[in-house]
């Protein structure tokens, strides 16, 4: 009986750890942000994956101007949609990056006036975690309602995958998503 005990309680402690660790992610996220710690913040979030999925959330319009109104208020629509889904690409890969985030939160933080082009820091101004669950073995996904949303507005949603093996740190749960609802995207001065 005390193998079958000690292999429960092993188990038991590995289901823990798993199931604890994209919390744990999320506090390492948090303790960087606050940190102005852009090495770890690498580390944790996948940027190139963040900045893609921003990328097509503008370009199928479901942030920034909708698609339907881009195409009527523009006489080539093809043309005129690539080209403002270019300058919005480009201005998410020049906002989205960890040195970014880092001098956003520390102008929160220090009430100092934040660039213009920086406006988004709405976005940072987390409140707290609505929900959060797993979306399968390898998917973590968190519904976050952020400072000043209203409640009939929707969440800030943000994945989690969990990646690796990596030599440096095996297994790692990485932020790889986030959904910006038009409502915060509004409040940061986004828009294309």
């Amino acid at each position: 009986m005390p193998g079958r005990k000690t292999l429960f309680t092993g188990l038991m402690a590995v289901g823990l750890a798993y199931a604890s660790a994209p919390y744990v992610t999320m506090w390492r996220l948090y303790q960087a942000l606050h940190e102005q710690d852009a090495a770890t913040l690498s580390e944790i979030v996948d940027w190139d994956a963040v900045r893609q999925g921003l990328k097509n959330d503008i370009a199928e319009g479901i942030i920034g101007m909708p698609a339907q109104e881009m195409e009527s208020s523009n006489s080539l629509p093809p043309f005129g949609s690539s080209f403002l889904n270019g300058i919005a690409g480009s201005l998410v890969d020049q906002e989205i990056t960890p040195q970014r985030v880092v001098l956003v939160v520390h102008s929160m933080q220090t009430d100092e006036a934040v660039p213009a082009s920086s406006e988004w820091a709405a976005i940072f101004d987390l409140g707290c975690i609505e929900r959060a669950f797993f979306d399968s073995p390898t998917s973590f996904t968190l519904r976050v309602r952020t400072a000043g949303q209203e409640p009939d507005e929707p969440p800030l949603r943000v994945r989690l995958e969990l990646r690796g093996p990596s030599w440096r740190h095996g297994l790692s749960w990485k932020l790889v998503r986030a959904w910006v609802p038009q409502d915060l995207m509004d409040r940061a001065n986004l828009r294309t």
